[in-house]
């Protein structure tokens, strides 16, 4: 058939329907027409969607249309033969009511509030939207909330105001309205301003609009509290210092003037500095306001009984000065050590509390001890107070020595106490003794007096002496020595003579074999673990002492005998060696001297000396092992990198023993490197006869060397 005629018109419009008319085709293409299909599209797309598959007639309401959507429709006729060409409409339609939703009402106004809910009014919608307004929807929102509620859900409120009830008392809300008609809700009104919901004749508790402040006052004077409290109705008024009410009197003056409330306090002094309170009653409740009064004094240092005499402390401990203080405003607080004010630092710390003034001295040595002045100070005027600290240490040297009644072998030593003895008794007194020309000290006597009898000196000698004082806290630096001495000769020969016997050779025979010794390492002992002490030389014979065995080395300086001591048993190595001159038995003192300084696992140990008119001996430990240069040039032995690390670290840590002293060897060799034993890897340094002490403050130039090279 052909197309359907038009015009294809629309009408009867809403938001999901609408109806369409057309006429019937001029040509039926020969049969009967026998329905019309029906198809819609959406402007926004491109494609048709079928609204009606078999309308037999030329009206059709077409359904299923979105609101607000704009749609375009076209028709076409069909017989038996087939569909016939479309019939379109050609101005789009909107799916929507002839006529718009209204406009928002006008803001809500509160008319009365109540204890449970308030009444609402509102001016009607600028705009009805072209349609009868049906009525109104109201919602509510607590303040500080984010959810509104719908105050009437179940039907709409016609006229414009409405009656809310159910709020609850003391919290406020804000509302708003939102218009209906047939097109359905309108936007909502602008929100409610925010009303508390109260009973306007209920009574409200007493509140203060200007509280209580603190209150200041100097003593002798008057203080004043005021505050403003309001309340419905009129609050009672009553005045509170700490949990005592108070009373009209010639000390408190209480006047009202409205809602102004005073209190005046006369002649205030000390107990009067409290916590003051005004309390308002009325049938709504209670309310309190509260502040203290605070009266200027000047300052005052309490000291606690331990500081009001000496307070000892000992030396190295942190002292802590804690003194409370008291006085309003806060006193500025300042502490003195001899006219000098103290700051904060590494050795002291202030910190100034509430009531307590603390001072705090780190690590106390004698130097802190002596007074410590505290002042405090305000407006109304200064306190101090003097803390006397005394610090317990050590003594200071003793003083004055002085050499009586000198002798062959002993003497009288008297010296005076120590100007200060560090805050304890003396315990002790220790003298040591110094023979010239050596330059060690050896101790040679202890007493509790200031006097002491020095024995076991040596004959024709000349000595110096010194004082050590001692308390618990330790031991005083040493007093000055005294003046070099000498002892009177000795009035017969005390050293016993021996008759020596000699060789064929003219060599004396000195010592005694005990047979063939098959193993040496047997004598060899650990002195490491005994306490060195410093030598003194003996002029006494050798042989009182030590019983000398057969002959073990000899050289140009001399003779090597191995000797058993009688008190011990233990085994040592005696070496004799000849002197002519007193510049040679100088060079051996000075030996001497210098190993009297040296105490070290890897240097050789002096145990004893003597002095005899033609020769010395000196006793050291027993090593049975040799030379090291004899046992690394053996053509047997085989030395590898780690054994020589081994010597090497065993020399370096003598020679930096030597050099920490301030004493150089000088003759450092392998034949100067001794073996413990035959079998041991440890090794000793020996020979200190070219050894010297330098001044590590003073550039030297030393030219030495071995004389056979």
């Amino acid at each position: 058939p052909g197309p359907p005629i038009g015009p294809l018109e629309v009408s009867e419009i809403t938001q999901h329907t609408c109806k369409l008319h057309w006429h019937p085709p001029k040509y039926d293409g020969g049969c009967k027409i026998t329905h019309y299909v029906v198809e819609r599209r959406e402007t926004t797309h491109n494609q048709w969607v079928v609204a009606c598959t078999y309308c037999r007639d030329t009206t059709v309401t077409v359904q299923g249309l979105t609101e607000n959507g704009e749609y375009l429709f076209r028709v076409m006729a069909v017989n038996e033969n087939g569909q016939s060409a479309p019939l379109e409409g050609t101005n789009p339609i909107i799916a929507k009511l002839p006529f718009d939703p209204p406009s928002a009402p006008g803001i809500p106004v509160v008319t009365e509030v109540g204890g449970d809910f308030v009444n609402l009014s509102w001016e009607k919608p600028t705009s009805d939207g072209g349609a009868r307004i049906l009525g109104y929807w109201v919602d509510k929102r607590e303040v500080g909330t984010q959810a509104w509620q719908r105050v009437n859900p179940a039907h709409l409120c016609l006229p414009a105001q409405i009656n809310i009830s159910n709020l609850i008392e003391d919290r406020q809300y804000e509302f708003r309205v939102f218009a209906v008609n047939e097109a359905g809700q309108g936007p909502p009104s602008s929100n409610s301003s925010q009303v508390k919901i109260k009973d306007p004749n209920a009574a409200t508790p007493p509140e203060f609009i200007t509280p209580l402040k603190p209150a200041m006052g100097i003593e002798n004077k008057s203080a004043q509290f005021s505050c403003k409290v309001v309340g419905n109705p009129s609050p009672e008024i009553s005045w509170y210092k700490g949990m005592r009410e108070l009373h009209e009197s010639l000390k408190y003056s209480i006047t009202r003037e409205g809602d102004v409330c005073t209190l005046i306090i006369s002649d205030i002094f000390g107990e009067d500095a409290d916590e003051y309170a005004c309390r308002a009653v009325n049938k709504g409740g209670a309310r309190t306001s509260r502040a203290e009064l605070l009266i200027k004094t000047a300052p005052h240092i309490n000291v606690p009984p331990r500081f009001r005499e000496l307070a000892c402390f000992e030396k190295g401990e942190n002292v802590v000065l804690k003194i409370p203080f008291t006085g309003f405003p806060k006193p500025r607080i300042k502490w003195f050590k001899e006219g000098e004010e103290i700051e904060s630092g590494s050795h002291f710390d202030i910190q100034t509390g509430e009531r307590h003034a603390v001072l705090t001295i780190r690590d106390v040595n004698k130097t802190d001890s002596g007074p410590y002045r505290l002042v405090a100070e305000n407006e109304l005027g200064t306190d101090s107070a003097i803390i006397k600290v005394q610090i317990s240490d050590k003594p200071d040297p003793p003083r004055h020595p002085v050499v009586e009644n000198i002798n062959d072998d002993n003497c009288l030593l008297s010296w005076k106490p120590p100007l200060w003895d560090g805050g304890s008794h003396i315990t002790n007194y220790m003298i040591e003794k110094r023979e010239s020309p050596l330059t060690t000290w050896v101790r040679c006597g202890n007493t509790r007096f200031t006097t002491h009898q020095i024995t076991g000196l040596n004959p024709s000698k000349e000595y110096q002496f010194r004082v050590y004082a001692e308390n618990v806290f330790g031991r005083s630096e040493p007093c000055e020595p005294t003046a070099p001495i000498t002892t009177k000769p000795s009035e017969k020969d005390r050293r016993k003579k021996k008759n020596y016997m000699v060789d064929e050779h003219g060599k004396k025979i000195r010592g005694k074999s005990e047979g063939k010794i098959a193993n040496y390492d047997q004598f060899v002992q650990d002195f490491d673990k005994y306490i060195p002490q410093p030598i003194d030389i003996k002029t006494s014979s050798v042989y009182d002492y030590y019983d000398i065995l057969e002959e073990i080395g000899t050289g140009a300086f001399g003779v090597v005998h191995r000797c058993r001591e009688k008190k011990t048993g233990h085994i040592f190595a005696a070496k004799f060696i000849p002197v002519s001159h007193p510049m040679e038995k100088g060079l051996i003192r000075k030996e001497i001297d210098i190993m009297n300084q040296l105490h070290h696992p890897k240097l050789i140990r002096l145990h004893d000396a003597f002095e005899d008119d033609d020769e010395m001996v000196l006793i050291y430990e027993f090593m049975s092992g040799g030379e090291l240069f004899e046992r690394i040039t053996a053509e047997d032995y085989k030395m590898s990198e780690a054994e020589v690390i081994n010597y090497m670290r065993q020399i370096c840590e003598g020679v930096k023993h030597m050099h920490e002293k301030n004493i150089i060897h000088l003759d450092l060799k392998p034949e100067n490197i001794m073996c413990q034993t035959k079998k041991s890897t440890n090794v000793k340094l020996i020979d200190f006869g070219l050894a010297t002490k330098l001044d590590p403050n003073e550039v030297v130039k030393i030219s030495t060397g071995t004389a056979e090279f």
